[in-house]
């Protein structure tokens, strides 16, 4: 699958953080920075990559800002890789309404994923609201790039606040114009040095 990518790219791996960065974080990358399960959930793990640079912002100094809506979408990350820990055959209102033990667990993950959140952060939160406006800018941005709701959403929010970089795993992002994508994506990568995308700090 060819990306066409608009926005620079950086390899996070070949990069040191700066003390004037500021970039959004994105829900993936909460995933794998909080999650205590998220090397045994999935196939694909980014478990190392992710946390290091995270943590190598923190020690910088950089700027890390959550956006709010990330909420809903690190919740639903969760729930279902639990889901598929517990058993993979289980709808996912059986797994909800079934098992409470497991429900239980699932809110505790949600809980202490968010509270890091918070706690990296540092109160620097992009608190968006759902305007008609804000929609009919995600709709537009959805008609001109293949964004799902939920990145449309991180788009907006993030130039919002004039951030222009997102650390995130979404190959998506990267074709975003005018803004930079801190990630340890093979294929992003790939794709962005190949397009003279790629940039090196």
């Amino acid at each position: 699958m060819a990306i066409s990518v608009n926005a620079t790219v950086v390899d996070l791996r070949n990069d040191q953080p700066k003390p004037e960065d500021v970039f959004l974080v994105d829900s993936n990358v909460w995933y794998w920075v909080g999650y205590s399960n998220a090397s045994l959930s999935d196939n694909y793990n980014q478990s190392v990559d992710y946390p290091t640079y995270v943590n190598n912002a923190v020690n910088n100094g950089s700027s890390l800002y959550r956006c709010n809506l990330s909420f809903a979408e690190l919740a639903h990350s969760i729930e279902r890789s639990q889901r598929n820990i517990f058993n993979k055959l289980l709808r996912p209102k059986d797994f909800r309404h079934t098992y409470p033990n497991e429900r239980q667990i699932v809110a505790t993950e949600i809980e202490n994923v968010w509270n890091l959140v918070d706690a990296i952060t540092a109160g620097n939160a992009i608190e968006t609201n759902l305007t008609d406006s804000f929609i009919a800018q995600s709709l537009s941005r959805l008609k001109s790039e293949a964004l799902d709701g939920y990145d449309a959403f991180m788009v907006e929010a993030m130039l919002s606040m004039n951030i222009v970089q997102v650390i995130t795993d979404d190959s998506d992002f990267g074709q975003v114009a005018g803004i930079t994508v801190f990630t340890a994506h093979e294929r992003l990568i790939k794709q962005a040095a190949s397009q003279g995308k790629l940039q090196r700090r």
